[in-house]
């Protein structure tokens, strides 16, 4: 079947950046969609009708099917890597695609760097806050991060500074692949000095140093560093709960009874989606916190409300944790049983005996793993230490059927 559509990622130097045979699939083409500046800059002699984006992206689909064919869409650089590639294929087969890559930013970046592809972290700021870079930052990490505007430099040295890194080289690399390419570098703390702006059209790349102190684990993180009134999941019971629930990057939990939402942001901090649900008005006060301190906004979505009623309007979860709320509705756990994902996992921790006897009586009718554990910690007695157990931990873990 001919492609009726070809989906052409364009450099910053546009028409030039093309080879003859991507360029005469734009001039035989009847419709033209893309952004106004690659419209603008296209040779005189292409007669398509144009169509400038609309925002959001979206709205253009309708658009795009109604169009005469041949039609032909401009995207910066490689359109399968934050780029309109994604949504087209939603609406359109594969079939009827002809997808053309240029260069992307992340690919020129690393040329100009000698950074290699495959030790080098890509994100994109361009629709998301700027703390959402929060749970990238590690040891020894090459980043290089698309931006929104000239604002987002300041946004994201902001940060840097925040997290005790406002020493390290910040570089600016703007128009990559145009004749008007430039790269600035400096630390984060001077470009908040400065009072120079940068193009819009910018990505900015900057290289973790292996010696940074302030660190966070990928997992396992700190009771301390979470805002909450000690309804928490503590980091030993945290860290087997996460391994109980299976994780798989982009999987979406229920984090029902969250608490301080403690296990949703390691949840997300992961790369998976969560939504922490919490009755209480204090205690979902701290996940607002936790989720802004943690810079997980963009994969934890808070519910205030409790279970089940909150979660009729929810993706279908590949985990479920239940946190609390057993005792008080005894039946969660079949509503859970119903709308977990096949092979999906069921975790529930009780401390309270009433909370006990129920997980004992859904292990008997529903088999499962049931586990009681049990944690020591080295405390002071007088001028020499002892064991100090905290409360018994009885967790339930259930894994749906096909």
């Amino acid at each position: 079947m001919t492609k009726n559509i070809n989906l052409i990622g364009i450099g910053d130097n546009g028409w030039d950046s093309l080879s003859l045979q991507v360029q005469e699939l734009i001039a035989n083409s009847k419709s033209l969609f893309g952004g106004t500046r690659h419209i603008q800059n296209l040779p005189s002699h292409i007669t398509a009708h144009t169509h400038p984006w609309k925002s959001p992206l979206a709205h253009n689909i309708p658009d795009i099917q109604a169009a005469p064919q041949p039609v032909s869409i401009l995207a910066s650089g490689n359109p399968m890597w934050h780029g309109i590639g994604k949504l087209l294929l939603q609406h359109f087969p594969l079939k009827n695609i002809n997808i053309i890559p240029s260069p992307s930013s992340f690919d020129l970046a690393c040329a100009r760097l000698g950074w290699p592809l495959e030790q080098t972290t890509p994100i994109s700021l361009h629709h998301l806050p700027p703390r959402t870079l929060l749970p990238h930052l590690f040891k020894n990490r090459r980043i290089i991060t698309l931006t929104r505007n000239a604002s987002t430099l300041l946004e994201v040295a902001e940060i840097l500074v925040e997290q005790n890194l406002g020493h390290i080289n910040l570089t600016v690399l703007e128009h990559l692949g145009s004749s008007q390419e430039r790269i600035l570098s400096c630390s984060p703390r001077v470009w908040l000095k400065k009072q120079n702006p940068v193009a819009d059209l910018h990505c900015l790349a900057f290289h973790i140093p292996e010696n940074w102190e302030h660190a966070l684990p990928l997992f396992g993180l700190h009771d301390n560093l979470f805002s909450h009134d000690n309804n928490i999941t503590k980091t030993p019971f945290r860290a087997l709960t996460l391994a109980s629930l299976a994780f798989q990057p982009h999987a979406v939990l229920w984090d029902i009874g969250a608490g301080s939402g403690s296990v949703s942001i390691e949840w997300a901090r992961m790369g998976g989606q969560a939504f922490p649900i919490e009755q209480k008005s204090k205690r979902f006060q701290n996940i607002l916190l936790n989720i802004e301190k943690f810079g997980v906004s963009n994969l934890v979505k808070p519910i205030q409300g409790s279970a089940p009623e909150s979660c009729f309007n929810l993706p279908k979860p590949h985990a479920i944790f239940i946190g609390g709320g057993l005792a008080k509705n005894p039946q969660l756990f079949a509503f859970c049983q119903q709308n977990i994902l096949p092979h999906g996992r069921i975790v529930a921790n009780a401390v309270t005996l009433e909370s006990e006897k129920i997980l004992l009586d859904i292990h008997a009718q529903n088999g499962g793993s049931l586990s009681q554990i049990h944690l020591s910690s080295a405390q002071k007695i007088s001028t020499l230490h002892g064991w100090k157990p905290s409360m018994p931990l009885i967790q339930y873990v259930f894994t749906a059927s096909s």
